[in-house]
């Protein structure tokens, strides 16, 4: 088990609360901008699912949520809410969506990125499992100029990190022309895109901002 898959068990009993402590609103703003492009029954694939914050909202619409995640705690957790048709653990920096290929209408990847150095297989994975038309709902932090450091380049253009202070492991941003060329390989066409505060800070920390993006697969 990597390291990030480790904390995520530990601290999946705390996730709930720490996200409505800090005023976690992403799954709301991910729900938000893909709410026109839904359809009762629908079929959701929710990557990295976690606790299943972002599959509530979209079962509500009457959408199918099929949920992966890496970490069994938090698939453990997710299961007792109820939200999700199908749960699977998948370590996603190493193994394919076990789904065949253009079988859901829609895909989302919400407080996902900023873990991942690379998250170019997941663009691939998804863009493979989605149905033409389909969107892909992600956010990510953005490296760019009216960001705070210390974040250090990576050795691929367009990637910074820095240590998180609690568990100090690395987290990343990308840049805006990373992003938009892991779309343009992965065959989405961005329509949306926003800056949002996604989490406040605690213990004198800044607050932490995303960025969301709705894409259409080509």
């Amino acid at each position: 088990m990597n390291k990030y898959l480790e904390q995520a068990e530990k601290y999946a009993r705390n996730y709930d609360r720490g996200a409505a402590e800090q005023d976690y609103h992403g799954p709301e703003v991910i729900f938000g901008l893909m709410f026109e492009y839904l359809e009762e029954s629908h079929l959701v694939l929710d990557i990295a699912i976690g606790t299943g914050l972002d599959a509530v909202l979209f079962r509500k619409a009457g959408n199918r949520v099929f949920g992966i995640d890496g970490s069994a705690e938090m698939l453990r957790i997710c299961e007792k809410k109820k939200v999700a048709v199908e749960l699977k653990q998948v370590d996603l920096l190493r193994e394919p969506v076990p789904y065949p290929d253009e079988y859901f209408d829609h895909a989302i990847a919400n407080s996902f990125f900023h873990m991942i150095e690379d998250p170019s297989p997941v663009f691939s994975e998804a863009s493979r499992v989605l149905k033409k038309g389909g969107i892909f709902g992600f956010t990510y932090d953005e490296m760019s100029p009216g960001k705070s450091p210390p974040y250090q380049k990576t050795g691929k253009k367009g990637v910074f990190r820095t240590k998180h202070g609690e568990s100090g492991l690395n987290i990343y941003r990308h840049t805006d022309e990373f992003i938009r060329s892991l779309c343009m390989k992965s065959r989405f066409d961005i329509r949306k895109k926003i800056d949002f505060m996604c989490l406040r800070g605690k213990d004198g920390m800044d607050d932490f901002y995303y960025t969301a993006c709705i894409t259409l697969k080509q």
